[in-house]
């Protein structure tokens, strides 16, 4: 299997650090021109300039995706710039952990506003352009296993990701018979390249030995296990596959609970 996003034309927000910024590595070096969108300045043309090449290209455009004004300028800049828009990839999040029942208004609005709210908006637009430029196009959304189970993330994300799971199957649907093909990933334990030493180092071994075992694989993820998943939902080779949400976990979420607890004790 042999990707080529040559001459394609990819927006991925929340591409500055992260997962984001391993999808966007993958699609310059298969030949795409990426346009990564981020608030955060530094990071963002940081990233820019590290995946580009003599070859390939990434530019860096700064969008508050809060701002529903400035998510019409993004699409109408690159559009007019570069024509089209073939994949667009919701990464971004926002928000920060909070305990249980710690929520506060402006965590749980910013959270939604970026993780759900900035997706439907960008998508509404990037169908419609679609639509107009007549051009086949693929909308791609990061979600996580917290759309499914609960975990330590706060209520806002697990809400927002939950949600946007519902609107990936919405967005198939309306947006198929305009050729339109709309799927998500839901990521599991992932162990993203900033925070590799941290997870690596000899104090963590007892915190590393119990994430590890209890993944059937006996490994934790890496945001490239992300992004080679997206390669495949945006490329050719999944041409028929539409509103479907793709996990990547390690079979984790596979296992029954109780029988992973009765396991774990092998370890502890």
């Amino acid at each position: 299997m042999i990707f080529n996003f040559g001459k394609k034309v990819v927006l991925i927000t929340g591409a500055a650090r992260g997962i984001g910024k391993n999808i966007a590595q993958k699609f310059v070096s298969l030949g795409a021109q990426v346009i990564i969108v981020d608030i955060d300045i530094v990071h963002g043309i940081k990233a820019s300039e590290a995946i580009s090449s003599n070859d390939h290209n990434a530019e860096y455009i700064q969008c508050d995706l809060r701002e529903l004004k400035q998510i019409d300028e993004l699409l109408s800049s690159v559009v007019d710039k570069y024509g089209k828009i073939d994949i667009l990839i919701n990464n971004a999040r926002a928000g920060i952990r909070t305990a249980p029942f710690k929520e506060t208004e402006d965590n749980f609005q910013i959270a939604l506003d970026v993780s759900l709210r900035a997706p439907l908006f960008l998508s509404q637009s990037f169908i419609n352009c679609s639509i107009i430029k007549k051009n086949a196009g693929c909308i791609l959304n990061i979600s996580s296993v917290s759309a499914l189970s609960i975990g330590s993330e706060s209520v806002a994300y697990h809400l927002a990701k939950a949600a946007l799971e519902n609107l990936t199957r919405y967005l198939a649907v309306h947006g198929g018979p305009h050729g339109v093909r709309v799927n998500a990933i839901r990521p599991g334990f992932i162990v993203q390249d900033e925070h590799l030493d941290r997870y690596n180092q000899d104090a963590n071994e007892k915190y590393r030995r119990l994430a590890e075992y209890c993944h059937p694989l006996r490994k934790h993820g890496t945001s490239d296990d992300v992004a080679n998943a997206s390669l495949f939902l945006c490329s050719d080779f999944a041409g028929f596959i539409t509103g479907q949400v793709l996990t990547v976990d390690g079979g984790l979420l596979s296992q029954d609970p109780f029988s992973m607890a009765m396991r774990m004790r092998e370890i502890l």
